[in-house]
């Protein structure tokens, strides 16, 4: 069994290993930068990208709630603690 601590955590109680952990978090953090400029450059010119940033947050959004879903029935499966997740 795997040691429990500050720096590892998050990732056991996800069921994650590092890399799984960053490349997600990693894909996360460039889909929010890109729809952050999308919105400063519909700021300027507001007949551009009409949709696109509500779309992307609603998909955004939907992402991450079927991942928490897939990980809480992972974690409740492996009978895991999931309180961080809710």
């Amino acid at each position: 069994m795997e040691k429990v601590n500050f720096f590892n955590r998050h990732l056991v109680q996800t069921g994650e290993n590092y890399f799984e952990h960053f490349l997600f978090a990693f894909a996360m953090a460039m889909w929010i930068l890109l729809t952050g400029f999308i919105l400063i450059v519909h700021a300027f010119c507001p007949f551009l990208f009409r949709l696109t940033a509500s779309s992307s947050i609603k998909k955004l959004h939907e992402v991450m709630h079927k991942r928490r879903d897939h990980l809480i029935s992972r974690i409740n499966s492996t009978s895991k603690n999931v309180d961080h997740l809710v």
